[in-house]
Parts: structure tokens; C-alpha cells; sequence
């Protein structure tokens, strides 16, 4: 549920490249993606890590995840619309608590 006094927006397709990375960064790892459709292109680094960087193609629809040898998602590039790479790099770390989120904080690094 969102927090009280804000909605969420009705489902419709993402307009522009960078709304359509962001959503498809969400959807990482929701559904399995069809087995044909995966492609490894290569090992590369990022972040001072070693990834694989697989390529899946659905529905016209190219993207790329940079995963590190531990399984984390570090990178994901998407195909825009104009033929460029848009590309998201992320950072694995804690979540923060949501202010307001009516839970408890989260807990200080070394305390429990």
C-alpha cells in the first residue's frame, strides 16, 4: 500500500528511456526471463568487480544485466529508442528506513 494520502499511478507502459529503465530495474528478477532469450556477450568489470553481461531480448525490448560473480545485480543497460545504451549502476547497501513508514527504524550499523 502507498503511504497514506498518495496513490499509486494506474498501469500503463513507461514513455520515455529512462522511465523504461527504471521499471524494467524493478521488474529485475520478478519472472524468469525464456531460456532462448538470454545471451552471456562477455565478462567485464564494474565497481572493481568481475561480472558476466547477459543480454535478453524480449519483445523488441534489449537489456543488459552486469551480474558479479556472487550473483548481485551491479549493472543494467537498456536499448533506447534512439539505438544508445542507457545504463544504471547499482550499489548493493542497506535499505533505509521510510520516514513515516509507520515500522520501526532501522537499526544502526553494530547494533542489534
Amino acid at each position: 500500500m502507498p503511504p497514506a494520502g498518495l496513490a499509486w499511478s494506474a498501469a500503463r507502459p513507461p514513455g520515455d528511456d529512462l522511465e523504461r529503465l527504471l521499471a524494467a530495474a524493478l521488474r529485475a528478477g520478478a519472472t524468469p526471463a525464456p531460456a532462448r532469450s538470454a545471451v552471456r556477450l562477455r565478462e567485464d568489470r564494474t565497481a572493481d568487480r568481475t561480472v558476466d553481461v547477459i543480454e535478453v531480448r524480449t519483445g523488441g525490448t534489449a537489456l543488459r544485466y552486469w551480474v558479479d560473480r556472487g550473483g548481485l545485480l551491479r549493472r543494467l543497460e537498456l536499448r533506447t529508442g534512439r539505438g544508445v545504451w542507457a545504463q544504471l549502476d547499482l550499489t548493493p547497501g542497506r535499505v533505509p528506513a521510510l520516514p513515516g513508514a509507520g515500522g520501526r527504524a532501522a537499526a544502526k550499523p553494530g547494533r542489534r
